[in-house]
Protein backbone atom coordinates (compact mmCIF):
# COMPACT_ATOMS: atom_id res chain seq x y z
CA UNK A 1 0.00 0.00 0.00
CA UNK A 2 1.06 3.26 -0.60
CA UNK A 3 1.92 6.82 1.19
CA UNK A 4 -1.31 8.42 -0.36
CA UNK A 5 -3.00 5.57 0.36
CA UNK A 6 -2.13 4.59 3.95
CA UNK A 7 -2.87 8.55 4.86
CA UNK A 8 -6.69 8.45 3.10
CA UNK A 9 -7.52 5.17 4.80
CA UNK A 10 -6.10 6.98 8.34
CA UNK A 11 -7.48 10.19 7.56
CA UNK A 12 -11.21 7.93 6.80
CA UNK A 13 -10.45 5.59 9.85
CA UNK A 14 -10.57 8.94 12.40
CA UNK A 15 -13.23 10.96 10.12
CA UNK A 16 -15.19 7.83 10.76
CA UNK A 17 -14.85 7.92 14.73
CA UNK A 18 -15.38 11.73 15.44
CA UNK A 19 -18.67 11.46 12.99
CA UNK A 20 -19.82 8.41 15.58
CA UNK A 21 -18.60 10.26 18.76
CA UNK A 22 -20.61 13.29 17.47
CA UNK A 23 -23.48 12.00 16.40
CA UNK A 24 -24.34 9.24 18.58
CA UNK A 25 -22.32 10.59 21.53
CA UNK A 26 -20.30 7.19 21.68
CA UNK A 27 -17.36 6.91 23.29
CA UNK A 28 -14.29 5.27 20.70
CA UNK A 29 -13.01 1.68 22.23
CA UNK A 30 -9.71 0.78 20.87
CA UNK A 31 -10.56 -3.09 19.99
CA UNK A 32 -6.34 -3.64 21.00
CA UNK A 33 -3.79 -5.05 19.91
CA UNK A 34 -4.30 -8.69 19.76
CA UNK A 35 -7.86 -7.65 17.31
CA UNK A 36 -5.50 -5.91 14.70
CA UNK A 37 -3.10 -9.23 14.99
CA UNK A 38 -5.82 -11.46 14.90
CA UNK A 39 -7.07 -10.08 11.68
CA UNK A 40 -3.33 -9.63 10.29
CA UNK A 41 -3.15 -13.57 10.77
CA UNK A 42 -6.39 -14.18 9.05
CA UNK A 43 -4.94 -12.80 6.05
CA UNK A 44 -1.60 -14.02 5.96
CA UNK A 45 -3.25 -17.52 6.27
CA UNK A 46 -5.72 -16.74 3.36
CA UNK A 47 -2.84 -15.40 1.20
CA UNK A 48 -0.68 -18.38 1.74
CA UNK A 49 -3.98 -20.84 0.90
CA UNK A 50 -4.53 -19.10 -2.25
CA UNK A 51 -0.84 -19.63 -2.75
CA UNK A 52 -0.59 -23.55 -2.08
CA UNK A 53 -3.45 -24.21 -4.29
CA UNK A 54 -1.39 -22.12 -6.97
CA UNK A 55 0.88 -23.96 -6.52
CA UNK A 56 -0.64 -27.08 -7.09
CA UNK A 57 -1.78 -25.83 -10.11
CA UNK A 58 0.81 -25.19 -11.59
CA UNK A 59 3.01 -28.69 -10.42
CA UNK A 60 0.35 -30.44 -12.16
CA UNK A 61 0.30 -28.31 -15.56
CA UNK A 62 4.13 -28.56 -15.48
CA UNK A 63 4.34 -32.50 -14.90
CA UNK A 64 1.61 -33.05 -17.49
CA UNK A 65 3.49 -30.70 -20.18
CA UNK A 66 6.70 -32.27 -19.32
CA UNK A 67 5.24 -35.66 -20.12
CA UNK A 68 3.34 -35.16 -23.19
CA UNK A 69 6.34 -32.67 -24.91
CA UNK A 70 8.57 -35.72 -25.72
CA UNK A 71 5.56 -37.56 -26.91
CA UNK A 72 4.68 -35.13 -29.37
CA UNK A 73 8.45 -34.78 -30.41
CA UNK A 74 8.48 -38.23 -30.75
CA UNK A 75 5.50 -38.42 -33.01
CA UNK A 76 5.83 -35.22 -35.04
CA UNK A 77 9.84 -36.05 -36.41
CA UNK A 78 8.75 -39.34 -36.75
CA UNK A 79 6.19 -38.70 -39.27
CA UNK A 80 8.15 -35.76 -40.95
CA UNK A 81 11.14 -38.25 -41.55
CA UNK A 82 8.54 -40.69 -43.40
CA UNK A 83 6.70 -38.14 -45.47
CA UNK A 84 10.47 -36.58 -46.70
CA UNK A 85 12.79 -37.77 -48.68
CA UNK A 86 16.41 -38.97 -47.06
CA UNK A 87 18.09 -35.78 -49.39
CA UNK A 88 15.69 -33.61 -48.13
CA UNK A 89 15.50 -33.88 -44.74
CA UNK A 90 18.17 -31.45 -43.28
CA UNK A 91 16.42 -29.14 -45.34
CA UNK A 92 13.06 -29.75 -43.91
CA UNK A 93 14.65 -29.89 -40.32
CA UNK A 94 16.28 -26.41 -40.63
CA UNK A 95 12.83 -25.09 -42.01
CA UNK A 96 11.14 -26.44 -39.43
CA UNK A 97 13.69 -25.15 -36.42
CA UNK A 98 12.90 -21.77 -38.06
CA UNK A 99 9.78 -21.49 -38.01
CA UNK A 100 9.37 -23.30 -34.32
CA UNK A 101 12.38 -21.03 -32.74
CA UNK A 102 12.49 -18.29 -35.04
CA UNK A 103 9.18 -17.17 -34.29
CA UNK A 104 9.86 -17.00 -30.72
CA UNK A 105 11.45 -13.33 -30.53
CA UNK A 106 8.19 -12.33 -32.62
CA UNK A 107 5.90 -13.65 -30.36
CA UNK A 108 7.80 -12.45 -27.26
CA UNK A 109 7.74 -8.89 -28.99
CA UNK A 110 4.10 -9.47 -29.61
CA UNK A 111 3.13 -10.65 -26.42
CA UNK A 112 4.91 -7.28 -24.83
CA UNK A 113 3.37 -5.09 -27.17
CA UNK A 114 0.33 -6.76 -25.77
CA UNK A 115 0.89 -6.67 -21.96
CA UNK A 116 1.05 -2.72 -22.76
CA UNK A 117 -1.58 -2.40 -24.56
CA UNK A 118 -4.60 -5.14 -22.57
CA UNK A 119 -2.13 -5.04 -19.07
CA UNK A 120 -0.74 -8.00 -17.94
CA UNK A 121 -3.37 -10.76 -16.86
CA UNK A 122 -5.61 -10.11 -20.34
CA UNK A 123 -2.88 -10.69 -22.50
CA UNK A 124 -1.38 -13.69 -20.50
CA UNK A 125 -5.34 -15.08 -21.01
CA UNK A 126 -5.28 -14.20 -24.65
CA UNK A 127 -1.82 -16.17 -25.26
CA UNK A 128 -3.08 -19.60 -23.13
CA UNK A 129 -6.31 -19.25 -25.27
CA UNK A 130 -4.63 -19.09 -28.48
CA UNK A 131 -2.68 -21.67 -27.15
CA UNK A 132 -5.54 -23.96 -26.31
CA UNK A 133 -6.54 -23.78 -29.88
CA UNK A 134 -3.57 -24.33 -31.41
CA UNK A 135 -5.10 -28.31 -31.44
CA UNK A 136 -7.21 -27.25 -34.52
CA UNK A 137 -4.69 -27.33 -37.25
CA UNK A 138 -4.36 -30.59 -36.90
CA UNK A 139 -8.22 -31.78 -36.40
CA UNK A 140 -8.58 -30.44 -39.44
CA UNK A 141 -5.61 -31.94 -40.64
CA UNK A 142 -5.05 -35.20 -42.75
CA UNK A 143 -2.74 -36.33 -39.68
CA UNK A 144 -4.94 -37.24 -37.38
CA UNK A 145 -6.43 -40.15 -39.59
CA UNK A 146 -3.67 -41.80 -40.39
CA UNK A 147 -3.18 -45.37 -38.92
CA UNK A 148 0.17 -46.02 -40.24
CA UNK A 149 3.29 -44.73 -41.12
CA UNK A 150 3.01 -43.23 -44.76
CA UNK A 151 5.12 -45.04 -47.48
CA UNK A 152 8.62 -43.09 -48.28
CA UNK A 153 8.64 -41.24 -51.28
CA UNK A 154 11.01 -42.55 -54.54
CA UNK A 155 14.17 -41.10 -54.57
CA UNK A 156 14.13 -38.67 -57.25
Amino acid sequence: MGKAKAITATARKLAILVYRTLKDGLLYQDPGAAAYDAQHRLRVIRRLRQRAANLGFALIGGLLVTMMVPVYNINQVSLRQAIVPLRLQGRMNATMRFIVWGTMPLGGLVGGGLGQVLGLRPAIALAAAGGLLAFLWVLRSPVRTLTREPAPEAAG
